[in-house]
């Protein structure tokens, strides 16, 4: 599949057919990573930052784990 590189105010920009994003997952407004192997573009999804409170939140949901109890020190346990 051929694409051309066209201007983009002062830099470049490619166009990226819709079904190339439908088979990678990548939607408009995604980040990506840019790198170079070999002579070769490689675009991967940007990883996103971990949203804290959305985290804590599903933790919250969650039900703790079950405490065992292992009775008393047997050696030189330091509890």
């Amino acid at each position: 599949m051929k694409a051309l590189i066209g201007k983009w105010g002062q830099a470049a920009g490619l166009r990226i057919p819709k079904d190339v994003l439908e088979r990678t997952g990548l939607a408009l407004g995604d980040a990506v990573e840019l790198s170079v192997e070999d002579g070769k573009v490689i675009l991967t999804p940007a990883r996103q930052p971990l949203d804290r409170e959305a985290v804590f939140a599903a933790m919250a949901q969650q039900t703790p784990p079950e405490l065992v109890e292992w009775g008393p020190p047997a050696g030189r346990e330091v509890w």
